[in-house]
């Protein structure tokens, strides 16, 4: 019998530019919850997430945000 394979990580993207607060920061909190670790998110947000990375601390995820043209902002996170 071969062994189990595990699944390949998910890797997700979501482009919340359009949207306004606080529809960024809940879809990203939402997409996170059903996450497995490993899996991966791209969110592009038509600015610094102020009001969620202080989440992201508490919760111990690391990620990294980069700046896109204009306000516009790339946050990039592998879940733990």
């Amino acid at each position: 019998m071969p062994p189990a394979s595990t699944p390949a990580p998910a890797s997700i993207v979501l482009d919340l530019r359009d949207r306004e607060p606080p529809e960024p920061l809940v879809a990203v909190l939402e997409a996170l919850a059903r996450m497995q670790p490993g899996d991966r998110l791209e969110a592009l947000l038509p600015r610094r997430p102020l009001l969620l990375l202080p989440r992201l601390d508490e919760m111990g995820q690391p990620y990294e945000v980069l700046p896109r043209e204009g306000e516009t902002c790339l946050l990039r996170l592998t879940k733990r």
